[in-house]
């Protein structure tokens, strides 16, 4: 059910019950509206370069008890991965203009080998989950992903 300002079916999917999940490296996650977390609290970035979508990542990861960063940047994804602190980048695949989401994948695991980066995306192509999977992907989540999956992917790569 799509609300009625939402313009972006791709938000209105989100917004209907999809939702990042946890466990973490850090601290206990805090129970919360989405039940009992026995997972730990991490740190999650964000990449889209839709902003609504953005926004509503950092939400729904809020809500289940992580701290989280977002941005519609994949130069400035890159930029706040290197200042530390997080612990997993959920980025999407398509986001022009400059990196898109393998390149940023490349370029984070150049800096750091062990980065963990799960990739959304619809309708990719054998090549471009093949380049992604050579390239170090954690996961590969197709759009659209529902609640249960994208916070079963998650945990397990946290």
């Amino acid at each position: 059910m799509a609300l009625p300002f939402m313009k972006n079916p791709r938000a209105a999917m989100l917004l209907e019950g999809n939702q990042c999940g946890s466990n973490g490296s850090r601290r206990p996650a805090a129970e919360g509206p989405m039940g009992n977390r026995k997972q730990r609290q991490a740190m999650i970035l964000v990449v889209d370069d839709d902003k609504l979508l953005v926004k509503m990542g950092v939400r729904i990861c809020k809500k289940l008890g992580h701290e989280v960063k977002g941005t519609t940047s994949s130069n400035e994804a890159l930029e706040i991965y290197k200042e530390g602190g997080v612990d997993l980048v959920l980025s999407d695949f398509n986001m022009p203009p400059g990196m898109n989401g393998l390149d940023l994948l490349k370029a984070l695991k150049e800096h750091d080998p062990d980065a963990k980066v799960i990739i959304h995306a619809g309708g990719l192509g054998g090549r471009e989950v093949e380049a992604l999977r050579e390239a170090g992907v954690a996961e590969i989540i197709h759009k659209p992903a529902g609640h249960g999956e994208l916070e079963q992917i998650i945990d397990a790569n946290i």
